[in-house]
């Protein structure tokens, strides 16, 4: 069989909110994060399949053990670890507050240029086509062939969008 099979685990029907984090449960960390052992999406938050979609593991864990959420707010992560579902480690807040809160603990970086995953270049090879197309004796198209990438690739560096 070709790609990867995945084994997901769905809860019985008709299970209330806490059944339902219970059934799927979670791990105890030292520093007391309770990590959901459920499907999980990228960047680690835990998540819940229900009839109207997919809910995060947090956003439940909150509403069952410590009550409704206020509109507008999201449920934030005093711990700053994404799979946890440890109502004391939970609260709510404005989209500002969580902004404010990955600003103040260190989580803002973005990764540009040679660093990121997707990276076509290396930093020195994006500096070589700055410079290289700086001179007017390349265009981005001669450029973009010369080290088999999109022109758009080339476009970017040279406006200083990326690296």
């Amino acid at each position: 069989m070709l790609g990867r099979t995945v084994t997901r685990k769905i809860a019985p029907r008709g299970l209330t909110h806490e059944e339902r984090l219970h059934w799927h449960g979670w791990n105890v960390t030292q520093a007391g994060c309770w990590e959901w052992a459920g499907e999980r999406r990228v960047g680690g938050y835990g998540t819940i399949r229900y009839l109207t979609g997919h809910v995060v593991a947090h956003r439940a864990a909150y509403e069952t053990w410590v009550g409704p959420i206020p509109e507008g707010h999201v449920v934030r992560h005093k711990c700053d670890n994404p799979p946890c579902i440890n109502p004391g480690h939970l609260e709510t807040g404005t989209h500002a507050d969580n902004s404010r809160d990955m600003v103040e603990r260190g989580r803002s970086f973005k990764v540009y240029g040679g660093d990121h995953h997707k990276a076509k270049l290396t930093w020195e090879e994006a500096q070589s086509v700055l410079r290289a197309y700086k001179t007017g004796v390349f265009t981005q198209s001669m450029l973009a062939e010369a080290l088999g990438v999109r022109r758009q690739v080339i476009s970017d560096i040279c406006r200083g969008r990326t690296y």
